[in-house]
């Protein structure tokens, strides 16, 4: 039986849900972390592209291929709901203590303070005491608010959290991945 598994695979694979944090920078300022999640989360990065055909290419060609559009996302199922989860799944929305409730009120706008500077997840890396980072840039909740309140369940806030391009980095695609450059055990 043939496989991929190697003497080193025990030290390179992901494990656990991983942890979200706000306004990540480093190590050392990991950012605030958003809260316990449940069901775990995911990272994804979607590219469309573009594939050029001049008269008498019979199929796709080497080095044509350009990128037409690219979608970044951190879905994050929050198990833990707070107020500041909740105001930024409704982006333009602000809040206010009013005697025994915060009361979070919808708004028209979205500011430019709505936008996190990023949201990252943080995983393990089962050799490695440093793990891997998915850093999306320029974060706003897609989506909305979705709250289901169901006998014997949980209820979980699904946030997903896209990428924005800013004004004056164009070209700098909106995420980053940070992978250990030395697996040691």
């Amino acid at each position: 039986m043939k496989s991929g598994i190697t003497c080193k695979t025990p030290e390179r694979y992901i494990i656990g849900p991983g942890e979200v944090r706000l306004n990540y920078v480093n190590a050392g300022n990991p950012g605030v972390l958003l809260g316990a999640t449940l069901g775990g989360n995911q990272f994804v990065v979607e590219p469309e592209y573009r594939d050029p055909r001049p008269d008498g290419a019979r199929g796709k060609l080497k080095g044509f291929r350009t990128l037409n559009d690219i979608s970044v996302q951190l879905v994050v199922n929050m198990f833990e709901i707070t107020r500041e989860t909740l105001l930024k799944a409704l982006p333009g929305a602000t809040g206010a203590v009013d005697g025994d409730h915060f009361v979070i009120t919808p708004g028209m706008e979205i500011a430019d303070g709505d936008y996190l500077t990023n949201v990252a997840i943080i995983g393990d890396i089962s050799g490695s005491d440093d793990g891997i980072i998915c850093i999306v840039k320029n974060a706003l909740v897609d989506g909305g608010l979705s709250l289901s309140l169901v006998d014997r369940d949980d209820t979980i806030q699904e946030m997903t959290f896209s990428g924005h391009f800013a004004c004056d980095a164009i070209d700098e695609i909106p995420y980053e991945i940070r992978y250990p450059s030395e697996i040691t055990t």
